[in-house]
């Protein structure tokens, strides 16, 4: 098992690589799209830095399989207000692979009530761990513990559990984590395609309501609700004290 970060910056934090470790199930080539998220909320976080607000939204496009190489960083500050900013963040390997755009904002302090919109998640002590077991060693099972609830409540198609096992990058924060367990959307939704088509996640968006505090982080999905066309996956974003947002990603079907 790895203990090292998934990412490793170059010099000057200008050019990041992905350890082997952080591969993805299709090929030993190519970095997962959970990795892909990680880093890119890093570095969405550190631009943003000196800003007055917290991340509320995110959405990253895959752009293409990014490869196990180094990659160039790009990130701009696009706005920086007294009660909202804009920042984007690009990777790139010779061209642009992947990139996210952020809001952060100043949240209302005045009320910090929650209006439950999903029914309480089985704790994760009380769930199965899961290993994908891929060809090569693969980011969801060297970087991350991943458990799933057997019997997941009335009204969603499953529910994870996810923590990181190592560093996802040094010095990263618990949106890293949502950022990275935000890909298991599309298949714990029962978006994992059929014997004649795959299902591609090509992005995904990211709004928390409130920041996630360290530790398991839960994926509540609602089952799709089309299976042709291109579906949308929806589901909840849990930490252990409860709701934390929401995540949604598209998914385009291609043959095989």
């Amino acid at each position: 098992m790895s203990a090292a970060p998934a990412w490793s910056p170059g010099p000057a934090g200008e050019s990041w690589q992905a350890a082997e470790t952080a591969a993805g199930p299709w090929s030993p080539d190519r970095v997962h799209g959970g990795a892909v998220n990680a880093l890119l909320g890093h570095l969405l976080g550190a631009v943003a830095a000196d800003s007055r607000g917290e991340l509320v939204r995110v959405t990253v496009d895959l752009l293409r399989p990014v490869p196990l190489e180094p990659l160039t960083a790009r990130t701009h500050l696009l706005r920086d207000g007294r009660r909202y900013s804009v920042a984007d963040a690009t990777l790139c390997a010779g061209t642009p692979v992947a990139r996210a755009a952020a809001l952060f904002a100043v949240r209302d302090q005045t009320d910090d009530r929650t209006a439950e919109s999903s029914p309480p998640l089985t704790p994760p002590e009380k769930c199965l761990p899961h290993r994908e077991h891929a060809a090569w060693p693969s980011f969801n099972d060297e970087h991350l513990e991943i458990r799933f609830d057997p019997d997941p409540p009335d009204g969603l198609a499953a529910v994870a559990w996810v923590r990181p096992r190592t560093p996802l990058v040094a010095g990263s924060t618990p949106v890293c984590g949502v950022l990275a367990a935000s890909d298991l959307l599309t298949g714990l939704s029962g978006g994992i395609g059929t014997d004649d088509r795959a299902a591609l996640n090509v992005d995904s968006t990211v709004h928390l309501e409130r920041s996630p505090r360290p530790g398991w982080i839960g994926i509540a999905a609602h089952p799709l609700v089309r299976l042709s066309g291109a579906p949308v996956a929806e589901g909840i974003v849990h930490d252990e004290h409860g709701r934390v947002g929401s995540v949604r990603q598209s998914t385009v079907l291609v043959p095989v």
